[in-house]
């Protein structure tokens, strides 16, 4: 019994320890497919999401495999809600209608 409480009160001080992964992430965007690049970004610390000049709040955040760049952020705020997913390659997307590219890659 003390080697198992011993153990658990290791794992815990070891979780209290090791700092939680927060990153950001900054994506272009394309709407419809125009010219015009708009852009987002994800700040999982601050959860929040900034599209468009307007500021959303991350109410979910689905982390699959943060190492492969696969998340799914939903969004809420000034009226609208929204899922913004991302895919491996640096691809993204919201709905059918905005294709993103994370910097760094070329947008397709």
């Amino acid at each position: 019994m003390k080697l198992r409480t011993l153990l658990t009160a290791s794992a815990l001080a070891l979780a209290l320890a090791v700092p939680a992964k927060a990153a950001t992430f900054n994506y272009h965007c394309k709407v419809d497919g125009s010219n015009k690049l708009y852009s987002l970004h994800v700040d999982t610390k601050k959860l929040t999401l900034t599209w468009r000049g307007k500021r959303y709040s991350i109410t979910e955040q689905n982390d699959i495999d943060i190492s492969a760049k696969s998340n799914s952020w939903h969004a809420v705020g000034n009226g609208e809600v929204f899922d913004f997913c991302t895919v491996t390659d640096g691809g993204a997307f919201i709905g059918d209608h905005v294709d993103c590219q994370e910097d760094g890659w070329r947008l397709r």
